[in-house]
């Protein structure tokens, strides 16, 4: 019985660190998309500038 519980202790620790990852990659990436459009909106200007 004692198994069980750490086999199911393992499970809900490993189902919490993926969540955690996900939702760190999450923010990675919508920080990595709004980087990407502040480089594009310098560009612009600039490409107006001239």
């Amino acid at each position: 019985m004692q198994a069980l519980v750490r086999v199911q202790a393992r499970v809900r620790a490993r189902r919490v660190r993926l969540a955690l990852k996900s939702q760190t990659d999450q923010q990675k990436l919508q920080q990595h998309l709004a980087n990407e459009a502040r480089v594009r909106e310098i560009e612009v200007r600039t490409d107006n500038f001239f």
